[in-house]
């Protein structure tokens, strides 16, 4: 799963109101949602697998899962 954070929204937001305000200008990447999301930075959160592959010990397994559900908890209530 890819996040952005609202700098990088902003700098979305703005370059879809510039292609807007100036058709054929030039800005042809960014007129399409493909094209703008292309040059953002995504953070991307570990899938649920990945988060059981990189378990270590069993007590260590149990607090580094707990941890990372409750990020996600946190970011998706």
């Amino acid at each position: 799963m890819k996040l952005y954070t609202e700098k990088e929204v902003r700098i979305a937001i703005e370059l879809a109101q510039e292609c807007d305000s100036n058709p054929g200008g030039g800005y042809f990447i960014y007129s399409n949602p493909n094209g703008i999301i292309e040059i953002l930075t995504p953070i991307e959160l570990p899938s649920d697998d990945e988060i059981e592959d990189r378990s270590l010990s069993e007590e260590q397994e149990k607090g580094f899962r707990d941890g990372a559900k409750w990020v996600k908890d946190k970011i998706f209530p």
